[in-house]
């Protein structure tokens, strides 16, 4: 694929107390990231335990194997709109937070996507953070986006989350 347009996004962040809609969401995507990465160790332990086959296809069902992969030029985001709630103030920030451009993907379909997820929740949190009055809000914003990046960076360590 040469490339993916998203135009018109809107988003919304919200915080109820300490915890935040896209916290919820980075737990989700760095869970997976950990999970994939167990069940990739797995599979390649058992694999090591069976008798080879043919990477065309299944040898019992002669179907040809699933491919997982994609080769995606860009994927482009096109006038971000975010809107940031807090139930501790009245101040609702709405504005715009431009385009995300993320080139050269190659990865099987649930990395691609998690990638393309991590990316946008960092722009968006960082985007928000610059754009809000309220200190505590602000660092809320920034904490949640480092947390995001520490846990992605390692999802095989158990400590990470």
């Amino acid at each position: 694929i040469d490339r993916v347009v998203l135009s018109g996004v809107d988003t919304i962040i919200e915080f109820r107390g300490a915890r935040s809609n896209f916290e919820t969401l980075g737990d989700r995507v760095a869970s997976r990231a950990a999970d994939d990465a167990a069940a990739a160790g797995d599979y390649e332990e058992e694999a090591g335990d069976k008798e080879e086959v043919d990477a065309s296809g299944d040898e019992e069902t002669g179907k040809e194997a699933a491919r997982d992969d994609w080769q995606v030029g860009s994927i482009q985001f096109e006038s971000i709109r975010v809107r940031v709630e807090a139930d501790w103030s009245s101040d609702v920030v709405d504005f715009d937070a431009g385009g995300l451009s993320i080139d050269s993907l190659d990865a099987g379909t649930d990395a691609l996507a998690r990638t393309v997820l991590i990316r946008f929740l960092d722009r968006v949190l960082m985007a928000a953070a610059e754009q809000v009055d309220d200190d505590r809000l602000r660092e809320g914003l920034m904490e949640k986006a480092r947390e995001l990046r520490d846990r992605v960076s390692r999802p095989d360590d158990p400590d990470s989350g």
